[in-house]
């Protein structure tokens, strides 16, 4: 299973395939925001993979057009 690890704090978790990244900061307890829920009407999750971007899945529609509204958004987030 890959492993995720949130920075700056260090929290990791092994991951099964699907799992989001908002699911598995929750496990970990990353300090992730969260506060629309999950429900793409905030981007408070808003993150930058470091590692590993390849192997996510295609981004969503919904993911795609929430992300007009965080602070730096760049190719990895």
């Amino acid at each position: 299973m890959p492993k995720v690890t949130f920075l700056p704090d260090g929290n990791s978790v092994d991951v099964a395939p699907g799992t989001t990244l908002l699911e598995a900061a929750r496990v970990c307890h990353a300090m992730v925001g969260s506060a629309c829920g999950g429900n793409l009407a905030c981007s408070t999750c808003h993150l930058h993979v470091k590692q590993g971007f390849d192997s996510l899945s295609e981004i969503e529609d919904g993911e795609h057009d929430i992300l007009d509204k965080p602070f730096d958004v760049r190719a990895i987030s």
